[in-house]
């Protein structure tokens, strides 16, 4: 993911100033890695009632109206930030299960959002924009569908270093395996995981 000084960016400030054609470039950019970080992160029992792009939707509603008190300086800041908003909403929703333990229908709900920071006043609930929905629905598609054929051993590694943003002996404690393995299986798991890419882009071709 790149070091973008979002300070320097023209659609940054444009979404900034309320642009929502702006912020949705902008979003776009970041659907793809933030679609797979809440892949990574919901488990079982979220993905048996509720889709990641279902909830990235979320995310972007919630981003647009609170971008105004967003204070992130780099494309790894507004990254982090965008997962924080995610990883909110997959505890309410988690806290939602676990009332409903008993009983009861635990469909996935999208979550009325109160706040209004929005820089566009009295903006609307806006849906992502075609620069956002393309990148969810083409390659967010695709890396996701491959990711979820690796192991999970595969999957934690790879959200540990990628998603989540460890470092090497970070990710070697959370795993419990010596930091010269965590090297090791990380750079194979990627490996495995852009053969699946290829293979599955080959059958699409009809190759």
């Amino acid at each position: 993911m790149s070091e973008l000084d979002l300070r320097k960016s023209k659609i940054f400030l444009q979404a900034k100033a309320g642009s929502g054609q702006a912020f949705d470039e902008l979003f776009s950019q970041q659907a793809v890695p933030v679609r797979l970080f809440v892949r990574y992160r919901m488990g079982r029992k979220l993905r048996s009632i509720m889709e990641s792009r279902d909830l990235v939707q979320e995310v972007y509603l919630h981003a647009f109206r609170s971008f105004g008190a967003f204070e992130g300086q780099s494309s790894q800041d507004l990254y982090r930030w965008l997962c924080g908003i995610a990883g909110h909403r997959m505890a309410d929703e988690r806290r939602r299960l676990g009332a409903l333990k008993r009983g009861g229908d635990a469909r996935f709900e999208p979550q009325p959002d109160s706040t209004r920071q929005s820089p566009v006043e009295g903006a609307g609930d806006p849906k992502p924009g075609p620069r956002t929905v393309a990148a969810l629905q083409e390659e967010g598609a695709r890396m996701e569908e491959a990711f979820a054929r690796l192991p999970e051993r595969d999957q934690e590694v790879i959200g540990l270093r990628q998603f989540e943003g460890l470092s090497a002996r970070e990710t070697a404690e959370r795993m419990g395996i010596g930091e010269n393995n965590v090297n090791v299986i990380y750079f194979r798991a990627l490996g495995r995981w852009r053969t699946l890419l290829e293979r599955m882009e080959k059958k699409r071709a009809g190759g």
